[in-house]
This record gives C-alpha cells, sequence and structure tokens, in this order.
C-alpha cells in the first residue's frame, strides 16, 4: 500500500515525524563524529604525555596509529554485530522505541571516556556508541522506507535528505571536535554528551506517530536469515562495502594523520592544530553536503539507481588523483591550489551520489519484503560496519607506514573493486527485471497499521 493512500491527516502527521527523525539522526552522527575528532586529540594527548599506547605481539611492534585506528573501528564491529536484532526487533515492536533508545546508549557512552585514559576504557565506550548507532539506524531508515512505500521520486528525495542529514552531522561534529578540544580538553565528551541528549528529545517530543507493515505471526531467526540471503540483497552488497571501507578508512585514520607528527616529502600531512583540522574536514563535508542536495533534485532524470552509484565511483578515482598531486606539491604550491582544488570539489560533490542513491536501491529491495523492512535496510548499519572496519583497520598500516600515500593509494583499489562490482551487479539488475518484476515475499504481512 502506497503512503499516498493514507488520509490527509496521517500523512501529515508522519511529515512531522520524517523530519524529526531525519534531525535526530544528525544530532546522533554530530555526537559521534564530535567524540571521533575529540579522541584522536585526547590519544595524542597521551602520547605526548608519556602514556605508550602501542603494543607487542611477538616480535611484531603496533604503533600509536594503529591503535588509534583500531580504537576509533572498533564502534563499528559492535554496530555490525546489534544492527540485525535490532532492525528485527524494530519490525516487530516499532521503530519510535529504538529510534529513542539508540541515542540514550550513546549518551551513556560517551561520559565514559573521560572516566580514564585506560584503552580498555576506552575501548568499552566506543563499543557503547556502535550498539547506539546499530540500534538508531535500522530503525530509522525502516520508518523512512515504510513513509515513501509506493513512491519513487520522494524515496530518492527523502534517503537523499537523510543522507545530507547524516553528513551535515559529521561535518558539524568535525567542526566543533576540534574547537570543543581546544577550548574544553577532557571536558570536550561532556558538551558533545549534550547533543545525544538533544536527538533524544527531538523524537520523543515530535514523534507521536509511525506507520508500518506488522507480521500477522511471530517468526524465527531462521526466517530474518532467508531475506538476508535474497539473490537481490547479495548482489548489492560488495560494492556498497568498497565504497563504506573508503568511508571508514578516511574518517577513522585522517585526524591522526593531519595532526601527527610530520611525514618527510607529503605536504599534507602531520601538525596541524584543532581548529585547521576542523575547518578542513567540515570544508570536505560541506562540499558532500552541497553535492549530496544536488543529486536529491536529479534523482528523477535517472531510471536506474546503479547509473548513480556509477558516476559516483567514477568522481572517487578523479579525488583521489587529485589529493595525490596537491599532497606532492611543488614550489609554485599556490597555483596547484587554484588548479586542482576546483577540481577537487566537484569531484568530491559527483562521488557524494553514491551513498543516497544505495539507501535508495536498498529501499527499493524491501519492496518485496514489506514486512521485514527494518531487517533489510539494518542492511545499512552492517555493511558501513564491516566496510569502516575492514577500510579503518587496513588503514592504519597503510597510514603508518606511507603516510597520506598509503590511505590514497588503498582507497584507489577500493574504487577498483567497487567499480567491477558495480558493472556486474548492473548486469544482474538487467536479467532480474528480464525474469521477474518482484520476488516472492518470504514472511506473511497484514495490512498497513499505526504504531
Amino acid at each position: 500500500m502506497s503512503v499516498e493512500a493514507l488520509p490527509e491527516p496521517v500523512r501529515q502527521r508522519l511529515g512531522s515525524a520524517t523530519r524529526a527523525v531525519i534531525w535526530s539522526a544528525f544530532l546522533l552522527r554530530c555526537g559521534q563524529s564530535a567524540a571521533t575528532v575529540i579522541i584522536g586529540f585526547y590519544l595524542e594527548s597521551l602520547r605526548r604525555g608519556g602514556v605508550r599506547l602501542g603494543f607487542d605481539i611477538g616480535p611484531q611492534h603496533f604503533g600509536a596509529a594503529i591503535v588509534a585506528s583500531l580504537l576509533l573501528s572498533s564502534s563499528y564491529f559492535w554496530e555490525l554485530l546489534v544492527a540485525p536484532i535490532m532492525g528485527a526487533l524494530s519490525d516487530r515492536y516499532g521503530r519510535k522505541p529504538f529510534i529513542i533508545l539508540g541515542p540514550l546508549i550513546g549518551l551513556i557512552g560517551i561520559q565514559v571516556y573521560p572516566l580514564s585514559g585506560i584503552l580498555g576504557v576506552l575501548f568499552l565506550a566506543r563499543a557503547l556508541e556502535g550498539v547506539s548507532a546499530a540500534t538508531l539506524t535500522p530503525a530509522t531508515l525502516g520508518f523512512l522506507a515504510d513513509t515513501t512505500a509506493g513512491t519513487n521520486e520522494a524515496r530518492g528525495r527523502t534517503m537523499a535528505y537523510y543522507e545530507i542529514a547524516v553528513l551535515v552531522g559529521i561535518g558539524s561534529g568535525y567542526a566543533l571536535g576540534g574547537f570543543m578540544w581546544q577550548a574544553l580538553g577532557i571536558h570536550a565528551f561532556r558538551s558533545a554528551g549534550g547533543l545525544y541528549l538533544l536527538s533524544i528529545l527531538v523524537v520523543w517530543v515530535w514523534v507521536s506517530h509511525t506507520w508500518q507493515i506488522r507480521h500477522t505471526e511471530r517468526i524465527g531467526l531462521a526466517d530474518y536469515l532467508s531475506v538476508m540471503r535474497q539473490p537481490r540483497v547479495l548482489r548489492f552488497a560488495p560494492a556498497w562495502l568498497c565504497v563504506t571501507a573508503v568511508i571508514g578508512l578516511w574518517f577513522n585514520n585522517v585526524v591522526f594523520q593531519l595532526a601527527g607528527p610530520r611525514r618527510a616529502g607529503q605536504l599534507l600531512t602531520g601538525g596541524m592544530t584543532g581548529g585547521q583540522v576542523s575547518l578542513i574536514m567540515g570544508m570536505f563535508v560541506l562540499v558532500l553536503i552541497v553535492g549530496t542536495f544536488g543529486w536529491s533534485r536529479l534523482f528523477g532524470r535517472f531510471r536506474f539507481k546503479t547509473t548513480i552509484m556509477f558516476i559516483a565511483l567514477c568522481g572517487m578515482f578523479v579525488v583521489c588523483l587529485d589529493l595525490l598531486v596537491l599532497n606532492h606539491r611543488g614550489n609554485d604550491s599556490i597555483w596547484w591550489f587554484a588548479g586542482l582544488l576546483p577540481i577537487l570539489g566537484i569531484s568530491i560533490a559527483v562521488e557524494s551520489g553514491f551513498t543516497p542513491a544505495a539507501l535508495a536501491y536498498l529501499a527499493d529491495i524491501t519492496e518485496d519484503f514489506k514486512a521485514d523492512r527494518g531487517v533489510i535496510m539494518g542492511l545499512y548499519s552492517i555493511i558501513l560496519s564491516v566496510g569502516a572496519v575492514t577500510g579503518g583497520v587496513a588503514g592504519g598500516p597503510f597510514a603508518q607506514a606511507w603516510g597520506l600515500d598509503g590511505m590514497i593509494f588503498l582507497t584507489l583499489m577500493l574504487a577498483v573493486a567497487a567499480m567491477v562490482t558495480m558493472v556486474l551487479l548492473q548486469r544482474a539488475d538487467a536479467l532480474h527485471r528480464l525474469a521477474s518484476p518482484t520476488q516472492p515475499k518470504i514472511t506473511p504481512e497484514s495490512s498497513p497499521a499505526p504504531a
């Protein structure tokens, strides 16, 4: 049943609830990214204070860069484990309780960081942040898929707005995190916790009504795994996994590279202050936001969302090449900047189309399994987590060995892999459309009902 067939008062309430849910996601991501920046500077302050952040396993030494990478990536590991469970529970018990519970867990977690400089305590806090995202994200995306049922352009636009909210949250958090650390030091963690509290209040006050497909009978884990193993789901995962690995690679390693020790021959690496790092990251995410907004107005012009994802990957290649040249610019650096920065900005805007297109594509898959939207939309957290952990952890050794160059080369390898899998996905989708317009439903469903 299409949302457009619902009574007008219900649609209006759902519209207000949709905006509140998107705001909640913005606030949560803002708090998380601010904490990520603060952790990077906190680890650097511990290192300068004589705390040994590295560790040895046999003859192998793991330095501070690898420890930072492991810590910041660990939240995605917990998001991966918990997201399928929370997505399934939101299908059964409704979206709102989990949209509130997620930020609440994060609020608790972020208060743990300043309690100790012991790595075990920091990993515990990071785990709570992962559980927080795993609780909120599947319920939020399941709700957005519910409220765009039966639409195409509106679904793409809504998912783009969600992605814009996430990007604005990440960008705002990165912009705030450095300044928070400079102004408040270790107490910046407690200040960032206020963003989690606001995320809870927005949903508590403005979301009084949600709408979703309800199950007519209780189903078990085997049924959920059957949904997750569907061919369309499995074909889609590899390309997005590569792109999320790129996200994890950069967001979990770039702060330590920019703020840490300088590296000879790489002019973009090392020695930057909190304000400089926040400015760079804020500008980067601002371009992503502008690009995503532009893509949100273009969704109706593309018949297939895989086309948008393919174009976005082309933009990623140009970004890598541009950064590589900038990192090794010569004495005439001002002219390199003048010539390459506009190209870099346009390319970042182009690559920003991948994630909203991927979200809309995933929501389209749920039309075949309306009763299990939360489970399938939970794939967003699963793929994001696996990719972010893989990219973040793999990026540590690359960054430690070759600095920013290593991160760029790893990004190029992942982009090539994503491009190959995207071509295979386009061919498989073409065959799928010729064979059958829909897949059989795995679970029974009833009529839509307020939750």
